[in-house]
């Protein structure tokens, strides 16, 4: 596992600040792989992030961490997806909540859970 920094002003840390802020190979914090992944994939978001209405940012957030638990191969339920990653119009995901507002999972072949690697609320 490689070494991660992740440094910030105490007074003016934001989320925005620690996910800009990431620097590989420094062995201040170990951060797991999976938990790298989602930080540059909301990185790679950010200029769009800003540009847009507080419900289309929560959309922008969901659909880029749905897509991102479908390429690790997890099952995914979310929440205020976009409408072109909607089941019904023909996109990837059933939009809707399952306990939480996004969740990647694995499961059973009888529909029960058998880890939850991230939830999201």
């Amino acid at each position: 596992m490689a070494n991660y920094k992740v440094s910030f002003d105490k007074e003016n840390a934001t989320p925005w600040n620690i996910v800009t802020s990431y620097a590989e190979e420094t062995a201040l914090l170990k951060i797991e792989e999976t938990s790298k992944d989602i930080i540059l994939a909301l990185k790679k978001i950010l200029p769009d992030f800003f540009n847009k209405e507080r419900s289309a940012k929560t959309t922008l957030i969901m659909d880029t961490l749905a897509l991102l638990g479908q390429e690790k191969e997890y099952k995914v339920y979310a929440h205020s997806l976009s409408p072109e990653r909607q089941q019904k119009n023909g996109g990837e995901f059933v939009n809707r909540e399952c306990l939480y507002n996004l969740q990647w999972y694995r499961e059973s072949g009888a529909y029960l859970q058998t880890s939850l690697p991230l939830a999201v609320e």
